[in-house]
């Protein structure tokens, strides 16, 4: 059997405990207390982080309309640049012309159908420098011209021929001028001059045998006024020895 307390011993014990208990509850409270702190804390930064993810969702939308926008465009331009190629293409292939577009530093960036003519070209040679290609014409080193024209921005013609066809070309090497009037290249065009070669050869001929035939006529006029004068000093002589 437990001893029994005196009334002082159970009131001093009871005493003890309930300031144990008033100790525990104070501690109790002042940690419930900063907990709340804490967790007050805690949700004004996750308040604040959501008005920042917020105001980050709002700026991530307005980059995207900004993109669509962009993007709408860039797909208009590409629309226009695609449609602005097969403009050319076509344009490329229903020219009779025979021209090369070539690059600054003499790579070859576009060429007519008909270049091949003159030039033994590919679809696959276009970003080769044109130096490499056989040209299919005599003198067919265009460096010197193609050199001048960069230096110069002056255009420069010349005449080539095809011995093989007996073909003449005007050449004329220009230069290629962007849209902002900057020279970023040089364009070679050739022109089929084999009909007026042989017209000028054909007049040639008959100027020199007009040449021949006047030069000839003169000979015989000359002959003929010598043989008269011959005459006439026979005449007279005759008539001086009668007196």
């Amino acid at each position: 059997a437990l001893p029994e307390l005196s009334t002082d011993e159970a009131d001093a014990t009871a005493a003890r405990r309930i300031t144990d208990l008033e100790r525990e509850f104070q501690e109790s409270q002042n940690d419930l207390r900063a907990t709340i702190q804490r967790l007050e804390t805690v949700n004004g930064e996750l308040q604040a982080a959501n008005e920042e993810l917020q105001t980050s969702k709002e700026e991530i939308q307005s980059i995207n309309e900004e993109l669509q926008t962009v993007n709408a465009e860039l797909s208009r331009k590409i629309e226009e640049l695609d449609r602005a190629n097969a403009d050319l293409a076509n344009l490329f292939a229903s020219t009779q012309i025979p021209a090369v577009f070539l690059h600054g530093d003499g790579r070859i960036a576009r060429f007519t159908p008909q270049a091949t003519e003159l030039f033994a070209l590919i679809e696959s040679d276009i970003g080769r420098p044109i130096a490499d290609l056989n040209a299919r014409f005599s003198d067919g080193d265009l460096q010197p011209q193609i050199a001048q024209v960069l230096q110069s921005h002056e255009p420069v013609g010349l005449m080539v021929r095809r011995p093989e066809s007996d073909r003449w070309w005007s050449v004329q090497v220009r230069p290629y001028r962007t849209l902002a009037n900057a020279v970023d290249g040089v364009v070679l065009t050739f022109a089929d001059v084999t009909a007026l070669k042989r017209a000028e050869a054909v007049l040639q001929e008959a100027h020199d045998a007009l040449e021949r035939r006047v030069a000839a006529r003169t000979q015989d006029l000359a002959l003929a006024n010598a043989a008269l004068q011959a005459q006439i000093a026979e005449r007279v002589q005759s008539e001086e020895n009668r007196q």
